[in-house]
């Protein structure tokens, strides 16, 4: 199959449209004309160790841009598939086995919204479940009991924007 159909059919699906303003996503290389794929590697990051690893007919669909010019024909879905409905934050909102009910940025798309029945130690256990405890981090509360009704979800490329955090 060639690049040309993959990329259309990743642009129907997660939409470039969608991505922030000076977000890199889409093509990283120098042409994509004719390019036959052959093998479809799909990352979290592209590593300069490892793009020196793959084939010519290898495509890497990445989600975080890369830090450098890959030698790999590479595509981006970034900040476009953390916003898009059924994307990354519904898939961390579902994994956490919360409902969203509304979006927690509507200027930009970003984060979601939940409904919970949980305490924040239910909730707490189950991120740490999950995730593992060296990945959470609880700031400013000791009232474990406390019930929480909505929880905001706010996946990737929203953790840098600061109004979000506070």
């Amino acid at each position: 199959m060639f690049a040309n159909d993959i990329f259309n059919v990743i642009d129907k699906l997660v939409p470039r449209k969608y991505a922030l303003k000076n977000d890199n996503v889409g093509y990283y290389s120098k042409t994509y004309e004719n390019l036959d794929i052959k093998n479809i590697k799909v990352l979290m990051d592209l590593l300069p160790e490892d793009d020196l690893k793959f084939d010519t007919g290898d495509l890497v669909i990445s989600h975080h841009p890369p830090l450098f010019m890959p030698k790999t024909p590479t595509y981006v879905v970034h900040s476009n598939w953390d916003i898009l409905n059924g994307g990354s934050n519904d898939a961390l909102a579902y994994y956490l086995g919360l409902k969203p009910i509304s979006i927690f940025h509507k200027q930009t798309g970003i984060g979601r919204i939940c409904s919970s029945t949980k305490t924040l130690d239910q909730f707490l256990a189950l991120v740490c479940y999950k995730f593992g405890p060296e990945n959470v981090r609880l700031v400013n509360d000791d009232d474990f009991d406390k019930m929480l009704r909505k929880i905001a979800i706010v996946s990737g490329f929203g953790l840098s924007n600061k109004e979000f955090i506070k």
